[in-house]
């Protein structure tokens, strides 16, 4: 006795009849559709027997029936959905859904999948085109870094970390050296006023040789205003700052101190200069915008505990003073000149932009010799080998933020991998119309 044969389906699909199934049934009958399976003759294929399948207008849908068989199963897949029969002793039934009418013959292409929502496509929601990536993009928009560009960047970290030097070798000298608090509070002052007259009267817009517009009575006033109310605010806290850590020992003060002015470092905005920057730099009402506010806030507190260790009421209110205008009023001159020299301001105003240039450079270059006079003047009664020590360490500091990271940086441009497709979200383009 021959043992049973599996049952083959070539092509399965709502739409269409697998080859070679029989379509003779009587087109005005309503009975319904059914496929039977039956057994090939030794003649036929050993692979299996073929299913016959009858389809006639009348009818919306199919029924498969299976004939008892082995225990293996037998899977049947569309293009539109897939099903499993599995043989057992009863005879299961599954459901296809054809189209009104019935369809025998070949199935018809599937449509081209179309990215539209709003389309109702026969395809799944997870479904993925073999043209998805067709319009893949890599680094379309990246622009290959050069050292010198790179290190025009990193100077922004060798300023602020000259200001660190700055503050620590004065109060260092006040404290330990007997050096006049006086003193670098009132040059700090002269020298905050003589960059403020600069920006207002010198900041010129292209060809122009005349004072900015901006520089009116009114504001000039408002401004001096402001300078003494901070000034008469900070004399009458003096007293009280100097009594604030009386009952703390000085070595928790030193590393209170030293962690601040740690996260002082860290948390400066060393990012480089934007459009909005650009835009407003040319207007010296208008702020440039700091958000180091975090950075800020820790050089002030590291500056008002250790102005509590200073013997007088005079000496704390002058190395407050000086410590406000260092990381306060410091920090936005500095970046309005960043701002005026960029390439992006370059293109509006070229005067402009090198003549802060000049001055940008000028003033890093006069920052790294005055901390390494400041260094060689704190460091006088030490050991050589000390000097050695500090002067070599800052000195390898300044190569590694000018020199290092820059080419380090460089090395690491290969890893670059940015890619853009349809996928992105739609960025506008706004260009400003005059009307």
């Amino acid at each position: 006795m021959a043992s049973p044969r599996k049952p083959i389906v070539t092509a399965v699909n709502p739409f269409c009849v697998p080859n070679g199934a029989l379509a003779d049934a009587d087109s005005d009958s309503d009975s319904e559709t059914t496929a039977s399976v039956s057994e090939t003759s030794d003649s036929e294929s050993e692979t299996g027997v073929p299913i016959n399948i009858v389809v006639t207008p009348a009818v919306s849908s199919l029924s498969i029936s299976e004939a008892p068989m082995d225990d293996d199963a037998q899977t049947f897949s569309s293009g539109y959905l897939s099903f499993s029969a599995s043989s057992s002793s009863s005879t299961t039934t599954t459901h296809l859904q054809l189209p009104q009418g019935g369809y025998s013959g070949i199935a018809p292409p599937l449509p081209p999948w179309r990215k539209l929502l709003w389309v109702k496509q026969p395809y799944p929601d997870n479904y993925v085109d073999t043209t998805f990536l067709s319009q893949l993009k890599q680094n379309s928009h990246v622009q290959p870094y050069t050292f010198w560009a790179l290190s025009a960047d990193f100077s922004s970290v060798l300023v602020h970390l000259c200001t660190v030097v700055h503050f620590v070798i004065v109060f260092v000298g006040i404290y330990g050296q007997g050096w006049s608090p006086v003193r670098f509070a009132g040059g700090s002052c002269v020298l905050t006023a003589g960059g403020y007259l600069w920006l207002r009267y010198y900041l010129m817009d292209g060809q122009s040789l005349g004072p900015s517009s901006s520089s009116e009575p009114g504001s000039l006033l408002a401004t001096f205003k402001s300078a003494l109310l901070i000034l008469f605010t900070i004399l009458a806290l003096s007293p009280v700052l100097k009594s604030l850590t009386q009952s703390t020992s000085s070595d928790s003060i030193w590393a209170l101190a030293s962690w601040l002015v740690v996260g002082n470092i860290f948390a400066n905005d060393y990012s480089s200069t934007s459009t909005r920057a650009v835009t407003t730099v040319f207007n010296a009402d208008q702020d440039i915008e700091l958000k180091s506010s975090l950075s800020t806030n820790l050089a002030l507190s590291a500056a008002i505990v250790l102005a509590s260790r200073l013997p007088t009421t005079i000496a704390v209110f002058s190395f407050v003073l000086f410590s406000i205008q260092l990381f306060g009023v410091f920090p936005a001159f500095v970046k309005r000149i960043r701002v005026a020299k960029s390439p992006k301001a370059a293109k509006s105003s070229p005067t402009v932009a090198l003549r802060y240039s000049k001055t940008y450079w000028s003033l890093l270059a006069t920052l790294v010799t005055t901390t390494y006079i400041g260094l060689w003047h704190i460091c006088a009664g030490a050991d050589p080998w000390f000097k050695l020590l500090v002067g070599g360490t800052w000195l390898g500091t300044q190569v590694a933020v000018m020199v290092v990271l820059p080419l380090w940086l460089l090395t690491l441009q290969k890893y670059k991998n940015e890619i853009q497709g349809p996928w992105d979200p739609a960025k506008p383009v706004l260009q400003n119309t005059r009307i």
